[in-house]
């Protein structure tokens, strides 16, 4: 096993940076999409008819990351 040079060893830590700044920026896609979502979820909660207002619970708490979606389908008997 041959020791890496310092070229290489600064193109591998230009690569984890590029790599980093991509996941940061979907972490903040993904974190505003699911704000939105609990939003949408908000606003409907007040708007199904009867006992719906379950499912616009359930959305938030999964865009919460509150429970799981095993979670969700274990309460309703389908896993």
């Amino acid at each position: 096993m041959t020791t890496p040079t310092n070229a290489e060893l600064l193109a591998d830590l230009e690569r984890a940076r590029s790599i980093a700044v991509a996941l940061e920026q979907e972490n903040a896609h993904q974190a505003e999409r699911l704000n939105l979502i609990q939003q949408y979820a908000d606003g409907l909660e007040d708007h199904l008819p009867g006992n719906a207002w379950h499912l616009a619970h359930t959305i938030k708490q999964l865009a919460a990351d509150e429970i799981t979606v095993a979670e969700v389908l274990a309460e309703d008997g389908a896993a």
